[in-house]
């Protein structure tokens, strides 16, 4: 009898021992460690709030932003990223809540809004909004129509994105651009200087 308690105890101690340890692998990977604007026409950050859980593999990131300015109203912030495991580039990705709040102070009426996650493992459909009738994503960005916003209104948008999963795969970050009526080419030729502007910042890191 004692000895069969004796082999229950080694069986259970081995149990929790292999649950830490699927844990603690499980935990390892890339999160945010930092929130910079790096870039913006007519617009500004005025704040951003991050957080994860490394036994979940998830987190929250809360970032609000002013705009500005038109043709295009964009603001370009970039995320840094550690590991949980200190000194290490481990390959796994944490999913994060995203909650974006941006207050239009450009002058003018919005009709779309876009919420690019550059490098991103991934992005889900959004989970609500306000401001506009309906957002959905389309591949790494989050495009948002129907209605409008006008001056002095609010858009916020909840999705989730994921890490990327090696951290020298490319700069990690965030671009948004509001749309006013405007040629199309303009709101590209913006969107390059933006995007090339993260990539230098992520060079000189």
């Amino acid at each position: 009898m004692r000895v069969q308690e004796d082999l229950k105890q080694i069986m259970t101690l081995r149990t929790l021992w292999t649950l830490m340890m699927l844990t603690t692998a499980m935990a390892q990977g890339n999160v945010i460690n930092d929130c910079t604007q790096v870039g913006f026409t007519g617009g500004s950050m005025n704040s951003c709030v991050f957080a994860h859980n490394p036994t979940l593999l998830t987190g929250t990131l809360s970032v609000t932003e002013t705009m500005t300015a038109v043709n295009p109203a964009s603001i370009n912030i970039s995320l840094g990223l550690t590991n949980t495991i200190a000194g290490n580039n481990v390959p796994g990705i944490f999913d994060y809540a995203v909650t974006k709040v941006i207050v239009n102070n450009s002058g003018v009426t919005w009709y779309g809004f876009d919420a690019i996650m550059v490098a991103a493992s991934g992005v889900s459909s959004p989970v609500g909004v306000l401001g506009f009738s309906s957002c959905n994503t389309s591949g790494l960005t989050v495009h948002c129509s129907g209605g409008t916003v006008a001056n002095g209104g609010v858009v916020v948008i909840t999705f989730h994105t994921t890490t990327p999963a090696d951290q020298s795969a490319g700069a990690f970050g965030m671009i948004e651009i509001a749309s006013t009526p405007e040629p199309a080419t303009m709101s590209m030729a913006g969107l390059g200087l933006i995007a090339a502007g993260l990539m230098r910042r992520h060079r000189n890191r």
